[in-house]
């Protein structure tokens, strides 16, 4: 019933939902509303419409947050046949675009050239990992001097250098600081690769209304979070909600290789919650957690929160695990906070194998209002390090059990 009326009133207000298409092969000087006239880019994007890519095709570019949002629904999928179409956030090195510099095994590139390929960007900083020939180097060093093996990178005003033994004589694909896409109120995407970004694959801040479904997502974070700590904290999640959210929903998605957590939902605001936001029927493979809660400073910060039926493996065997400070996060539940007063979050269903630190890292006072709910989880190896509590105890299955009842 509550569809139909938001239907009539669209009609009553003249509102016409354009289609839009976008291929590889298109040209922004088309009308971009047939699949004979595609747009080369996202030209152009406002709420209230679809926008289709196309299958097969890569795409270099963010998709931005609506900067004018009403109440009007939005679509971003693909069309055509293949596999999903490829939102890449690479930035990309030509091997003519690499020199010497007076320091042995070190290179350098102007990454703010126009030769430069990939997503053309005014923001070429703060790089998150470089990847060659399909390999991930993670090791972003704080300083020149210290580069010292292969791989390791370090980029200071415009300039990245890169330690190897030899000339590198293939392209060097690098992700920089920024989101691939930053959600709107009233979106739902779908049918879409992720992949390349040095921040978050898709962030939301303070959004409502959003479906996330059938995206798959690689390759994300590592750069520094500017203004944060020591300036040097490095970040990345698949899919982060932050501050707040509502009635947001990820299903049937897959993430692989993020350099902290596969899923999240995360704030330290004292009067923002979330509400309703569920994850259910996911893959999780290689990223330091699969999904993380934390709310530091509100009292009841989620509100019917839920991750279930969920696959996650090898949580914190992915590529950012050895080049971070700190190696006791690989686990595939992480709760930085206890939650407070009446939060209420779930965790069922799910089948964990193989996290390196443990399967789980909690507060010690993880379930001392009854806020987190575990119940018919399933969970592989680890078992003599099944849970890691946030004072540095760890504890055993069998430990774990005897103090939590429904697993």
């Amino acid at each position: 019933m509550k569809s139909f009326f938001l239907l009539l009133i669209f009609i009553l207000n003249g509102y016409s939902q354009k289609i839009y298409f976008i291929s590889q092969s298109g040209n922004d000087q088309n009308t971009g509303t047939s699949v004979k006239s595609p747009w080369k880019t996202l030209k152009d994007f406002q709420q209230g419409n679809t926008y289709l890519f196309h299958a097969s095709d890569t795409f270099y570019l963010n998709i931005p947050k609506i900067k004018i949002e009403d109440s009007l629904p939005t679509t971003i999928s693909s069309y055509g046949k293949g596999i999903k179409p490829l939102i890449s956030g690479y930035r990309i090195i030509s091997p003519n675009m690499i020199f010497p510099t007076n320091f042995q095994n070190v290179w350098q590139v102007d990454i703010n050239s126009n030769l430069l390929g990939g997503l053309k960007s005014d923001q070429n900083e703060n790089v998150g990992f470089l990847m060659i020939k399909g390999e991930i180097y993670g090791n972003k060093c704080k300083a020149l001097n210290l580069l010292k093996k292969d791989g390791d990178f370090f980029d200071e005003k415009g300039i990245l250098y890169i330690y190897a033994s030899l000339k590198p004589n293939n392209k060097i694909y690098f992700a920089c600081n920024g989101n691939i896409i930053t959600l709107s109120n009233n979106l739902t995407i779908s049918n879409l690769r992720v992949e390349g970004g040095g921040s978050h694959g898709v962030q939301g801040v303070n959004v409502r209304n959003v479906r996330i479904k059938n995206l798959d997502i690689k390759n994300i974070g590592g750069a520094y979070l500017k203004g944060f700590g020591n300036g040097f904290i490095r970040y990345g999640n698949g899919i982060e909600f932050w501050e707040s959210a509502a009635n947001c929903y990820v299903e049937y998605c897959s993430i692989k290789n993020v350099y902290d957590a596969g899923f999240t939902a995360q704030g330290r605001s004292p009067s923002k919650v979330f509400s309703n936001i569920i994850f259910r029927n996911n893959s999780i493979s290689y990223c330091e957690q699969a999904i993380e809660f934390w709310q530091e400073h509100c009292l009841d910060g989620f509100k019917k929160c839920s991750f279930s039926n969920n696959k996650s493996i090898y949580a914190g065997y992915g590529w950012s695990h050895d080049v971070r400070p700190d190696t006791s996060a690989g686990v595939h539940v992480l709760v930085y906070f206890p939650l407070l007063g009446k939060s209420d979050v779930e965790i069922n269903d799910n089948s964990f194998t193989n996290g390196r630190t443990a399967s789980l890292r909690l507060p010690v006072d993880f379930n001392k209002n009854n806020c987190l709910s575990l119940d018919n989880n399933s969970y592989y190896g680890n078992n003599d390090k099944f849970i890691y509590y946030n004072n540095g105890e760890i504890k055993s299955i069998s430990d774990f059990k005897s103090n939590v009842s429904k697993e």
